[in-house]
């Protein structure tokens, strides 16, 4: 009755590049956000908000034409996609704000943090129900 998991090379080279497109879309919009705080001046909390938006975009083209490969309809992939990274932007944006604002944590530590929680949130639902038809 052991439960174990098992990695074929699917998803091995799934997780990768999800982990890649991750991190150029992080390092991209860190960029973006700090550039909003320290050039611009805008609290910590908007510029989570704002900066969220081009990511989500961007992280979206990466996911369907390569991470997944996708060959499922735009519509229903794209509205489960930005459902997810709506739920997404909503925790990061709390979790900037009770980081920040309320922990007050260095903003990039929050944001950090914030991400990596972020992170784990969208691969998983992403995998399992935007882009499940695919990995089955």
């Amino acid at each position: 009755m052991e439960n174990k998991v098992k990695f074929n090379t699917q998803d091995i080279r799934t997780i990768s590049t999800y982990s890649l497109v991750g991190i150029l879309t992080a390092v991209g919009y860190l960029m973006l956000y700090v550039i909003l705080v320290e050039v611009l001046a805008i609290d910590p909390v908007t510029a989570a908000v704002t900066g969220y938006l081009p990511a989500i975009f961007v992280s979206y083209v990466l996911c369907y034409k390569w991470v997944f490969r996708s060959s499922l309809s735009h519509w229903k992939t794209s509205s489960k996609f930005f459902l997810v990274n709506g739920m997404g932007y909503l925790i990061n944006s709390v979790g900037v704000y009770i980081t920040v604002d309320i922990f007050e944590w260095w903003y990039i530590y929050g944001q950090t943090f914030t991400f990596c929680i972020v992170a784990l949130h969208n691969y998983l639902i992403n995998y399992y129900w935007t882009f499940a038809a695919q990995n089955n």
